[in-house]
């Protein structure tokens, strides 16, 4: 718990007022902040994309193309990742 909320929490034990109305205003200022914080990223995330959009379209168009190969080297690939998972899982249990 913050300081802040350690300080409510005496304070309102002092006033009289209940446990729930400081934990409900401690609630409301972690919203506060974290709406701005969804703010913020999702500004961080646009800026990224419009960055990196001229590098998308480059390679796009400049792509290798796949060969004869290739999906079964992925599967071989996730295949092992599979089993290593498993065993691990089971080695838990």
């Amino acid at each position: 718990m913050s300081m802040d909320g350690q300080y409510a929490r005496e304070a309102g034990r002092r006033s009289g007022v209940g446990q729930t109305a400081v934990m409900a205003c401690n609630q409301q200022r972690e919203q506060k902040m974290g709406m701005g914080m969804k703010i913020v990223m999702a500004i961080a995330i646009v800026m990224m994309l419009f960055t990196m959009w001229p590098a998308y379209k480059h390679w796009s168009k400049n792509s290798p193309q796949a060969e004869k190969g290739d999906w079964a080297s992925i599967v071989f690939i996730l295949g092992v990742v599979v089993l290593f998972v498993s065993l691990l899982i089971m080695s838990v249990q």
